[in-house]
């Protein structure tokens, strides 16, 4: 009896340091838990800021590629040769922008059966080849349109087919 007395007590000791052990294991993973919830919050505070800053550099970016490009009557020939593709992009979004308020990429992938990543790439290459685009964000969603001005210009040369020179005297 005073053996079983002994194993029981050594058996209660044995489990109360395994509770230990188990706590401290515990208390470790709550902690860890904690940290990695810290370190999540922080890292989408720093992908939120660095959206930010791609959106400037990005506007900062459309900014100097058409820096240089003024747009009127005289230099309308300076935009080169669009592919068939390319063209299909530029007329969605005269289309799509007669309201000036610009067209989100979905928009033109949407009305054209592209996807988004290849409508801003045809958008991309239009700016690349002379065609003034502009963009800007409006609730974290880029808008593109063309300029007032460049949409005139290509209503009368290309749709209408005035010549503008001709009618600059008017």
């Amino acid at each position: 009896m005073q053996k079983q007395v002994f194993e029981s007590v050594n058996v209660r000791q044995e489990l109360a340091i395994v509770r230990e052990e188990l706590d401290d294991h515990l208390e470790a993973i709550n902690d860890a838990t904690n940290e990695i919830q810290s370190n999540n919050e922080m890292l989408l505070q720093v992908m939120e800021r660095m959206e930010k800053m791609a959106e400037r550099v990005d506007a900062i970016a459309w900014y100097l590629k058409r820096k240089d490009r003024s747009f009127s009557d005289d230099n309308v020939c300076d935009v080169e040769p669009l592919t068939k593709r390319e063209k299909d992009v530029f007329s969605a979004l005269y289309e799509l922008n007669a309201t000036n308020a610009g067209v989100t990429y979905k928009d033109i992938a949407r009305r054209l059966g592209m996807t988004q990543a290849l409508v801003q790439s045809y958008i991309t290459a239009l700016i690349d080849k002379g065609v003034p685009v502009e963009k800007r964000y409006v609730n974290k969603e880029a808008r593109v349109a063309l300029r007032p001005a460049f949409m005139t210009l290509q209503a009368k040369t290309n749709i209408v087919g005035v010549d503008s020179k001709l009618t600059a005297w008017m």
